[in-house]
């Protein structure tokens, strides 16, 4: 039996010559699940065909990939990415949310955002683009500008919630918040077109897109869209002195002179201990 020496040119070049691939083709299945570097677009794609925009970055670090959300002045970074094939897998810092998405080519993303709730999930769809438009097209001069402080009632069918608005607008850009006796709205970002103000913000456990109509250049009035489903009318009138509700207003005790709390709890012995036992009786409990 004789054993000739074949030279690995001569099997790059078989290769290349078999039916229905080429050298330049095998590149390009290698490279095109490879996302682009730079800025993208984002979309939550609602229910009721409302789209709540966000863009985030990219970025190659040390060989890895990793995103940054981008709202306003914040910068997310998101560095739990896992790629299978052309699937890609997100998962969202500090919140019970990840992105399970299909890459189409380089430059092109869709799939679900799915968040947990307890023993429940919902999944609503998301779609990417590369390069990244602005969050927001600006096509007409702003009419008005909104900046400083505004008084807000944001209301849906069982209540109304009282906030305050601040806004910074530039141009067209604006950034801002809303404030409540819970807490804000985070980083808002977004612009006015004529008489319309666009307003989102995607942090992984919320995604919320503000839209209305400014009626003169102390009153607003819109929409207030949050996640895959919820949506609340507002309206808002300028006023630099807004301020919220004292929030220790908001709690109080019905009936003072009876505010023992009454529950049980095991202890380190797995004896039940409640503060009615005689044992706190007229003594400070923490």
């Amino acid at each position: 039996m004789q054993f000739r020496f074949i030279s690995p040119f001569c099997i790059i070049y078989i290769f290349m010559l078999l039916p229905g691939v080429s050298y330049t083709q095998a590149n390009t299945l290698a490279d095109s699940n490879q996302l682009s570097i730079g800025l993208w677009r984002g979309e939550i794609l609602r229910t009721d065909g409302h789209v709540i925009p966000f863009n985030f970055q990219t970025k190659n670090l040390a060989g890895k990939m990793i995103i940054y959300v981008i709202n306003g002045t914040e910068r997310l970074m998101v560095d739990q990415i896992r790629q299978q094939g052309d699937s890609l897998f997100i998962d969202m810092p500090f919140f019970d949310s990840h992105f399970a998405l299909r890459i189409l080519d380089d430059q092109q993303l869709e799939g679900r955002w799915i968040k947990n709730y307890g023993n429940r999930q919902v999944l609503t769809p998301f779609r990417a683009v590369f390069p990244g438009p602005e969050r927001y097209p600006a096509p007409k001069t702003p009419d008005f500008n909104i900046s400083g402080r505004w008084s807000v009632y944001f209301k849906n069918e069982r209540d109304s919630t009282e906030a305050v608005g601040e806004f910074k607008q530039s141009g067209s850009e604006v950034r801002g918040t809303f404030l409540t006796i819970t807490g804000d709205y985070r980083f808002l970002d977004g612009v006015v077109s004529g008489d319309t103000l666009k307003l989102s913000t995607f942090d992984g456990a919320n995604a919320y897109s503000f839209e209305s109509e400014i009626t003169d250049t102390n009153k607003m009035k819109g929409y207030f869209y949050s996640g895959a489903s919820t949506v609340h009318t507002w309206v808002a009138e300028k006023n630099e002195q807004a301020k919220l509700p004292d929030e220790y207003s908001q709690t109080r005790l019905k009936d003072p002179a009876n505010a023992t709390l009454h529950f049980k709890f095991p202890d380190l012995n797995e004896h039940l201990v409640s503060l009615s036992d005689p044992v706190f009786k007229d003594k400070v409990v923490i």
